[in-house]
C-alpha cells in the first residue's frame, strides 16, 4: 500500500484505490487497517462525510464516530427588519452542507431554521 508524503494531501480518488486494493487482497471479515480509517478522516477535512462514506463504501456512522469533535456554532443576534423587497439567505457548512432560502418581504423569524441547520 501506497503512503503519501506529509506535504502532499491524497486525493478522493487515490484513498478509494487504496481501499479498492485493500478489499481485494484481505481474507475473510478482516477489519479495516487504522491507516485507511485515518486517510477517510483526513478526507472529510476537505470533503463531506457523507460523500466520503459513499465513495469508499464506508459505513457512515462508522466514520463519523471517528471525526474528531466540532466546536460548537455560536450565533450572534442581528437586526434584519429594515430589510424590504427581495432576499436570498445562504449558508454552508463545513461538511458541504448548504441551505438556500429565497423571498420577497419582510424577513421571518429564520433562527429556529439556522440553529437546525448548523447544529
Amino acid at each position: 500500500m501506497k503512503h503519501s508524503r506529509p506535504d502532499h494531501t491524497p486525493t478522493l480518488e487515490s484513498i478509494q484505490q487504496q481501499f479498492k486494493t485493500w478489499r481485494a487482497e484481505k481474507t475473510g471479515r478482516e477489519p479495516i487497517p487504522e491507516q485507511l480509517w485515518e486517510a477517510a478522516v483526513r478526507l472529510c477535512r476537505d470533503h463531506p462525510p457523507t460523500r466520503v462514506s459513499r465513495i469508499l463504501r464506508l459505513s457512515f456512522n462508522d466514520l463519523k464516530h471517528r471525526l474528531p469533535e466540532t466546536t460548537p456554532v455560536e450565533f450572534s443576534e442581528m437586526d434584519f427588519s429594515a430589510i424590504a423587497g427581495p432576499w436570498q439567505l445562504e449558508c454552508r457548512r463545513s461538511d458541504g452542507g448548504q441551505l438556500r432560502v429565497i423571498s420577497t418581504g419582510p424577513l421571518p423569524d429564520l433562527s429556529r431554521l439556522l440553529q437546525d441547520f448548523l447544529t
